[in-house]
């Protein structure tokens, strides 16, 4: 599990360790967002979502707990919902996500 285990979003373990390897959040967030959501809800949305472009948001509890485990990582970076760091986080997890 990524956070608690009743916020309910599971990663296996394998892409933990890897995410872990990367030294800055955005680019543990780009990793383990493959892994929160299946590929058909990623094609479709972006973290915030779009209604005017018909993108659907992130399920707001999953994209939650990943920027709480990544504050957990990086606590002295600005990853609360309007911190600096965490906006640089949100752009690359959006950026991967108009790669699929």
């Amino acid at each position: 599990y990524l956070g608690p285990p009743h916020r309910d979003v599971k990663v296996p373990e394998f892409a933990l360790s890897a995410a872990h390897l990367r030294t800055r959040p955005e680019l543990i967030a780009r990793y383990l967002i493959k892994f929160i959501f299946p590929e058909d809800v990623l094609v479709r949305s972006n973290v915030y979502g779009g209604v005017r472009r018909g993108i659907q948001a992130l399920d707001h509890n999953k994209i939650s707990v990943l920027r709480e485990h990544l504050l957990e990582c990086f606590p002295w970076m600005k990853l609360e919902e309007d911190g600096s760091n965490w906006k640089v986080c949100v752009g690359a997890i959006n950026s991967t996500i108009r790669k699929f």
